[in-house]
């Protein structure tokens, strides 16, 4: 009779345990720009739109959102529902969220803010300078724009002309425009240490409005950003849990027991109009959500860019609530802003 060699079983043993770990494979075609020891780096990108989404950036709406139950830490890292549905009443996040606050408004300030989901755009971008990882220039990759620094304060106001006093009217800019429009330059910092080490994107702006290159050389980007698919395979199939897996998963991470199902909206029809599909409370109560808040209307000059554009642009940048770092000691404003979405 054989005896199997002790050593090898353990191996084999140990390498079955690793096995069972779950595993995240890093996305390849995932770009983030790295800093350097100081804190900052400079980038220059160019915004890409190859025609395989109608539109050239995608709304996502993530959570990152920790607990520790029993000395041990628990988490939920996962897109929100209302990334695809626009209806924060579709996330139990953001529903028990509220309900903490019904509760106890001043109790629970602190671990509400840490529920607040992260928003951000995510669009494609030919990557022209890397300061701290030239591999990456010259290919095209997803980055995760920075909703209100980049997208709100560059992207979105840049698509009108306007006027400063004693001087020619700006022009507007289309930065997803290979030929007409133009490189967009990232200047980052970071405010904060250690944990609470933050990067900022507010110096970030436009440079000289030019052709990325000739017609060949535009070809040959819109090929290779074609190549990594479009923006809409992050939202496909089951990469979004259903109200119900989050709803567990939020449970186990809170420590609680599976308690209930998704919540019914109150008597409004699911038609699109989400109008009626909000919590109930009291009527002029602080708690209350108003059907709309912000009127994002286009400014009276007339934009260089697609009006239809311009407008997709401003919807995509209404506030689906308080991201990262943001003020949070008005709750109403916070679910207003959700309401408003």
């Amino acid at each position: 009779m054989n005896t199997p060699d002790l050593n090898a079983l353990y191996a084999a043993a140990q390498s079955s345990k690793q096995g069972q770990k779950k595993t995240y494979e890093k996305d390849a075609n995932l770009w983030s720009p790295k800093r350097g020891d100081d804190g900052k780096a400079q980038c220059i990108v160019r915004l890409v739109h190859d025609g395989l989404d109608e539109l050239p950036w995608l709304k996502m709406i993530k959570h990152n959102f920790t607990n520790y139950v029993d000395g041990k830490k628990r988490g939920l890292y996962e897109l929100s529902p209302m990334t695809l549905t626009g209806k924060w009443e579709d996330d139990p996040v953001l529903v028990y969220r509220y309900e903490l606050y019904k509760k106890d408004k001043e109790g629970t300030k602190a671990f509400r803010k840490k529920m607040n989901p992260r928003e951000f755009m995510r669009v494609k971008v030919y990557i022209v300078k890397d300061e701290h990882a030239p591999e990456n220039q010259g290919k095209v990759m997803f980055w995760n724009m920075p909703m209100s620094s980049v997208f709100e304060d560059v992207i979105v106001k840049r698509m009108v002309p306007f006027e400063v006093e004693g001087e020619d009217t700006i022009p507007a800019i289309n930065g997803f425009d290979m030929v007409g429009g133009a490189n967009l330059i990232l200047e980052i910092w970071t405010k904060g240490e250690g944990d609470l080490a933050f990067p900022q994107y507010d110096k970030c702006r436009y440079g000289s409005i030019k052709p990325i290159g000739d017609k060949a050389y535009i070809d040959s980007i819109l090929e290779e950003s074609r190549k990594i698919g479009p923006l809409s395979q992050y939202i496909d199939g089951d990469k979004i849990m259903s109200y119900e897996k989050m709803e567990e998963k939020l449970q186990w991470v809170l420590g609680m027991e599976p308690k209930r199902g998704k919540p019914s909206s109150d008597g409004g029809d699911d038609s699109g109009d989400d109008s009626n599909t909000k919590p109930k409370s009291q009527a002029g109560d602080a708690d209350d959500i108003p059907d709309s808040l912000f009127d994002k209307s286009a400014p009276k000059s007339t934009p260089a860019v697609d009006p239809s554009f311009l407008a997709a642009a401003k919807t995509a940048a209404a506030p689906a609530g308080a991201g990262a770092g943001e003020d949070d000691d008005d709750d109403a404003a916070y679910f207003k802003k959700l309401a408003s979405s």
